[in-house]
C-alpha cells in the first residue's frame, strides 16, 4: 500500500509540474488561425505506426485514441506512460527558408484494471499548440514601418475514461475530459519616423469546457493465433466556454507607455466539431500487427466566434504496423518491436479561403526493458506540409518522440521477498 501511495503522489507531482512547465512545440505560422495546430493524440508507440489506434488492442501500451481499449490492461498490472518530443522544422516562401527547433513534454497517462472486465485510464495531454514569430518591413529610412507577429499557448485536456468487456471480444468505452488553455496572439507595428513609437496589440482567447467521446472494439478470430479487431469512436459537436481579452499599448522611444486600453468579452460562440473515427488491425499473435484508421472531423458546422465559415472539414488516413521477430527470445534484437507507418490529412483552418495538406511517414522502435513488461518507445516522423496556394508558406519537419511505458505488477503479492 505504501508503494502505491508513494507512486500516486509522484504521478500527481509530475502532472502538476507538466501543466505549469509546458512550452510551445511548434513554430508554424498556420497556428495563428483557429485553435492552432491540432496535436497528434496518439502516444509514442503508436506515432511510429502512423498514429493508428481505433482498432489497436494491446496490454503493453496505453492507447488514448479509443477508450474501449482501456479494458485490455492485464488484470494485475498498472501502466504509466510519459512522452516528450522535439521538432525541427523548415519554413519557406518565395524569398527565403527559415529553420526552427523546439521541444516539449506532450502527455502523461496511466491505465489500470478495476476488475477482470473493467479498465480505467487517466491522463493529461495536449490538444492544440500555438507558436509562431515572424515579421516584415515596409518602406525605407524614416518612413519604415516594422510589423511583427507572435503567438503562444494552446489547449490541454485532463481526461478520465472507463472501458467494459461486455462479452468475449467486444468492449465499450467512454472518455470525459476537461478542456482548458489560453491562445495568445500578438502584433506590433513600429513607426520609425520623427516620433518613433510602437503600437502593440495582444489578444488572448481563454477556452474551457467538457470534452467527451464513446468507443468500441470487437475482435474476431480468423484462425489459430490470427485475429482482426475493428474499432470506432464518436464524439458529438459540443460547445465550449470562451473569454476574449484584448489589450492595446502604445509606447514611445524610451519604451514608456503612452496609451493603454483593455477589454474583455464573454459568450463567444465556440464549438468543437463532431468527430467520427473507424479503423482495424490484423494481428498474428506475438509477431505481426497491421492496421489502418480513418478520421473525419466536421469543422464546417462548428462555430468560431459565432461564425461557421472559418473552417473546413478535415479528413485523416493512417496506416501502420509492428513486427516482433521472436517475442520470447533471449536475444534483445529479436524482442525489439519494429514499427512503421504513413499518414495523410488536410487542414481544418482556412487562410484566404485556402488550406494545406500534410503527408507523413514514420518509423520507430519499442525497446523491451529487463522486467519483460515495460517499453522504451521511440518514433521518428517526417511530415511535409503542402499549401494549396502559392501565396502560403511551405513547411516540412522532422519530429522525434521519446516515451517510456512503465508496466508493473502492482496488484501481485510475491510469495518470496
Amino acid at each position: 500500500m505504501y508503494r502505491i501511495k508513494t507512486s500516486l503522489f509522484l504521478l500527481f507531482f509530475v502532472l502538476v509540474s507538466f501543466s505549469l512547465l509546458a512550452q510551445n512545440n511548434t513554430n508554424s505560422p498556420y497556428t495563428r488561425f483557429g485553435y492552432g495546430y491540432l496535436n497528434d493524440q496518439a502516444f509514442g508507440g503508436q506515432r511510429a505506426m502512423g498514429g493508428i489506434g481505433y482498432g489497436l488492442k494491446s496490454s503493453e501500451i496505453i492507447n488514448p485514441i479509443n477508450p474501449a481499449s482501456f479494458s485490455n490492461v492485464d488484470s494485475m498490472s498498472f501502466m504509466i506512460d510519459m512522452g516528450i518530443s522535439a521538432r525541427l522544422g523548415w519554413f519557406s516562401d518565395e524569398d527565403r527558408t527559415v529553420r526552427k527547433f523546439n521541444g516539449n513534454i506532450e502527455y502523461l497517462a496511466m491505465q489500470f484494471p478495476l476488475s477482470k472486465t473493467l479498465g480505467m485510464g487517466l491522463g493529461l495531454k495536449q490538444i492544440s499548440s500555438v507558436g509562431y514569430d515572424y515579421g516584415n518591413i515596409s518602406g525605407t529610412g524614416q518612413s519604415a514601418v516594422v510589423h511583427t507577429y507572435s503567438g503562444s499557448g494552446g489547449l490541454s485536456e485532463v481526461y478520465g475514461g472507463i472501458s467494459y468487456k461486455l462479452f468475449k471480444g467486444f468492449s465499450l468505452g467512454a472518455n470525459i475530459g476537461y478542456l482548458f488553455g489560453d491562445l495568445k496572439h500578438g502584433s506590433k507595428v513600429g513607426y520609425y519616423d520623427v516620433e518613433n513609437f510602437t503600437d502593440e496589440y495582444i489578444d488572448t482567447l481563454r477556452v474551457n469546457g467538457l470534452d467527451y467521446e464513446l468507443g468500441f472494439q470487437y475482435t474476431y478470430p480468423l484462425s489459430k493465433g490470427k485475429q482482426i479487431t475493428i474499432g470506432g469512436v464518436f464524439s458529438p459537436k459540443r460547445s465550449v466556454g470562451g473569454k476574449y481579452m484584448e489589450s492595446y499599448v502604445q509606447r514611445n522611444i524610451s519604451n514608456s507607455v503612452v496609451e493603454r486600453k483593455d477589454s474583455t468579452t464573454y459568450n463567444l460562440g465556440l464549438e468543437m466539431p463532431t468527430t467520427i473515427g473507424i479503423g482495424f488491425t490484423y494481428n498474428e499473435m506475438d509477431r505481426l500487427t497491421l492496421g489502418a484508421d480513418f478520421t473525419m472531423e466536421a469543422w464546417e458546422s462548428a462555430t468560431f466566434y459565432g461564425d461557421t465559415d472559418k473552417f473546413r472539414n478535415s479528413n485523416k488516413f493512417s496506416l501502420g504496423g509492428e513486427y516482433i521477430p521472436q517475442y520470447k527470445s533471449r536475444k534483445f534484437l529479436e524482442r525489439v518491436r519494429y514499427r512503421f507507418g504513413a499518414k495523410h490529412s488536410n487542414s481544418y483552418v482556412l487562410v484566404n479561403n485556402s488550406g494545406y495538406k500534410e503527408y507523413g511517414v514514420s518509423l520507430g522502435f519499442g525497446l523491451p526493458m529487463n522486467d519483460g513488461r515495460s517499453l522504451l518507445n521511440t518514433s521518428f516522423e517526417f511530415t511535409k506540409v503542402s499549401p494549396e496556394s502559392k501565396q502560403l508558406v511551405g513547411e516540412q519537419y522532422f519530429k522525434f518522440t521519446f516515451s517510456y511505458t512503465f508496466n508493473e505488477l502492482w496488484f501481485f503479492q510475491r510469495k518470496v521477498q
